[in-house]
């Protein structure tokens, strides 16, 4: 992967960061290391990277992928990150994983000739940056890869190992489509116990990203799975973390930043990683001078709020917390009553004790909206709810205070 070039912008909303631009999580790093090294002694392990939505799993992913598949790395892995977005069998799976390994396998071709060799026949057009795939013969292909496919890896990794490799890392990401599968459950204690069983194990390290909720769908549907797994909590950045990150990424692309601007940002964004990305790259068009400050900033961040709501809240939500009747509630619950951003939790009757008596009177149909719009659910005891995600959470909290703001002292 290149270098970031200076004059364009260092953030790509939506996509996982830079490695270059990689910040924190080092506990979660010196985790995986941790696994690495295991792995690269002749065991098997199983991450699965854990966390909200746009919380940096993906980034922490690709940052492994880049850490191990580097030459001069001790414990170097051959890495394959799968991108599992639209599969929901396994065929679809193993289809996604032939697709990445060649093209993992071609990008090292001046090392691993013999395993290019290997999947050559899926290869249409040799190019300088990269292949043309026939799909069609990788989906015929996958059924038999799928019943296959400790073999599959295993002919991968005795094809790569003589080039310096000490295992496999294999990242299977964007599971949203398939964690609901029983079969994918079971498929993952089935290639964990049986290399673990086999005579020739391959050293190989499985990651999968994915939120609590998936992560509850897959062991919900073979409790056993949850024993194989060990799980990496992602969770929100701090607040130094977050400023370094804003300073390094517009440092690398020669924007100078005030301090002013740098605080604002790193408040706004509330160490969420896509936030941070939708803030910085706002900003960083809406600067005219070269020099980043807080009118540049506030710019920005109007705009990537108005981004974000339309890129992940569904419309009724938004028409619900700008509503004359909730938003005033909305703005006491988010600034009095959520105990913070992971805990996400509030009871109903501490927010009725700050609400007026014509507010108490529709705080029934706003949590029953709001709850039946997937934004809160009840936590299990009568009156207590917890908002489903974190980074809306901390979008809702900043639309709060820009509606206050605009509406001056509670008027709609």
């Amino acid at each position: 992967m290149g270098p970031i070039e200076k004059g364009i912008s260092p953030f790509d909303p939506g996509k996982p960061v830079h490695p270059e631009l990689f910040i924190g999580r080092r506990e979660e790093i010196a985790r995986i290391d941790r696994a690495a090294s295991e792995v690269t002694n002749g065991k098997s392990r199983v991450l699965f990277i854990r966390g909200d939505y746009g919380i940096g799993k993906s980034s922490l992913a690709k940052l492994t992928h880049a850490k191990y598949s580097n030459p001069d790395e001790e414990k170097r892995l051959f890495g394959i990150h799968v991108m599992l977005g639209g599969s929901k069998t396994l065929d679809d799976v193993s289809a996604k994983v032939i697709e990445e390994t060649t093209r993992s396998i071609y990008s090292e071709r001046s090392e691993i000739k013999q395993a290019v060799d290997f999947l050559a026949k899926y290869i249409t057009k040799a190019e300088l940056f990269g292949v043309s795939l026939d799909v069609e013969k990788i989906r015929d292909d996958a059924p038999a890869v799928k019943d296959g496919f400790l073999s599959f890896l295993r002919s991968v990794y005795n094809r790569v190992k003589a080039s310096g490799y000490k295992g496999i890392l294999l990242i299977l990401d964007e599971i949203n489509g398939i964690a609901a599968n029983p079969d994918f459950a079971y498929f993952l204690k089935s290639l964990h116990d049986q290399n673990a069983v086999s005579d020739t194990p391959i050293n190989l390290m499985v990651m999968l990203c994915g939120t609590k909720e998936k992560y509850g769908q897959i062991t919900g549907n073979y409790e056993a799975v949850a024993r194989i797994f060990d799980v990496i909590e992602v969770y929100r950045l701090g607040d130094s973390e977050t400023k370094d990150f804003f300073v390094k990424a517009f440092g690398s692309a020669g924007k100078q930043v005030d301090d002013v601007a740098i605080t604002l940002m790193v408040g706004w964004s509330n160490g969420f990683p896509v936030l941070m990305h939708m803030i910085g790259d706002e900003v960083f068009y809406a600067d005219r001078d070269g020099r980043i400050d807080d009118d540049d900033t506030e710019r920005g961040v109007a705009a990537a709020i108005s981004a974000f709501g339309r890129r992940y809240l569904d419309e009724q939500v938004i028409k619900v917390i700008q509503s004359e009747d909730y938003w005033s509630i909305l703005h006491k619950l988010l600034t009095n009553n959520v105990k913070n951003v992971i805990d996400r939790s509030f009871s109903k009757a501490d927010i009725s004790d700050g609400l007026t008596l014509d507010e108490n009177k529709k705080l029934d149909n706003f949590l029953q909206r709001m709850k039946k719009l997937g934004v809160i659910a009840s936590s299990g005891r009568k009156g207590d709810y917890v908002f489903t995600n974190s980074m809306v959470l901390a979008y809702l909290s900043i639309r709060s205070v820009t509606l206050k703001t605009s509406r001056g002292k509670g008027k709609p």
